[in-house]
């Protein structure tokens, strides 16, 4: 299978479970679009910052528990507030 050369640029993606390795590969894969980085630990989504601020155009880094409604419709809001993100949620986090 050939590499994507999609061009993201524009396109706004939330990627949940954005501080695990997995995560931090999707979001690296949506290299220029508007970056919202949801994670449960807030501390390793901080950490994730760095790596991944050169991939995205804007980017928002959020600790959220995507289990507690509540807390995912607030996350979504802040979201759209901080980055204008109505494109794509990415799941890239197992459930415990």
């Amino acid at each position: 299978m050939d590499a994507c050369t999609c061009d993201f640029r524009g396109s706004a993606v939330v990627v949940a479970g954005a501080s695990g390795t997995l995560g931090r590969a999707v979001a690296l894969a949506f290299a220029g679009a508007n970056l919202a980085l949801v994670s449960r630990n807030a501390d390793s989504v901080r950490a994730a910052l760095p790596e991944l601020s050169t991939a995205a155009t804007t980017l928002v880094a959020t600790s959220t528990d995507l289990n507690d409604p509540d807390a995912a419709q607030m996350m979504v809001g802040a979201s759209d507030a901080a980055a204008a993100i109505h494109g794509a949620l990415i799941p890239a986090y197992g459930l415990s």
